[in-house]
């Protein structure tokens, strides 16, 4: 709720510079898993078990964003300092992805849904990622704009269902991966 959060007290500008530099730490993240599963044995066995344990994660992570209680006002020291540059809202925003392990686990899931699920090999993938990071900018740089233009509407039991809706559609999306790896064909 970075994004959220810097959008309704800075400005619109800040929270798209804080949206960037998640996308570019979605970037490394997702690049990282595409290069570590294009190193490893692709067998079918090998795929089975990507897809169960892919929909186990993202199971897990649907559960935990669907009863995770959120704030509105998290202790930033963004209003301390001044206005911060573009390149520090750009840092913060990868900083902030960077240091959260379910990033690098979402982005193994989404390489496994790919090659899995949809059976897509190599460029494919590259494609497939490249799509979702951008599908997130539009959304995050949308969010941004609604939250600096609706900021008196906010309210935390909105925050609270927007986490259900997100939590249960990976929950489902993760049930989906996950009964992949017991339906695959030979």
């Amino acid at each position: 709720f970075a994004l959220l959060q810097t959008s309704i007290e800075r400005s619109f500008r800040s929270g798209v510079l804080l949206a960037v530099g998640v996308s570019l730490s979605d970037a490394v993240c997702a690049a990282l898993c595409f290069l570590g599963y294009s190193q490893l044995n692709l067998t079918e066995s090998f795929h089975e078990s990507l897809a169960l344990f892919g929909g186990l994660i993202l199971v897990v992570f649907g559960i935990t964003t669907l009863f995770k209680k959120p704030a509105l006002h998290a202790q930033t020291d963004i209003r301390a300092g001044g206005r911060p540059g573009t390149y520090r809202y750009i840092f913060k925003g990868f900083a902030l992805n960077s240091i959260n392990p379910s990033v690098l686990l979402f982005w193994a899931a989404m390489v496994t849904l790919a090659s899995v699920q949809h059976g897509y090999r190599g460029t494919q993938i590259g494609v497939f990622l490249t799509s979702i990071i951008l599908t997130v900018l539009g959304t995050d740089v949308a969010k941004a704009y609604v939250a600096n233009r609706l900021r008196s509407y906010l309210s935390l039991t909105l925050m609270i269902w927007m986490n259900r809706a997100v939590g249960i559609a990976m929950v489902g999306f993760g049930i989906k991966l996950f009964m992949a790896g017991f339906t695959m064909e030979n």
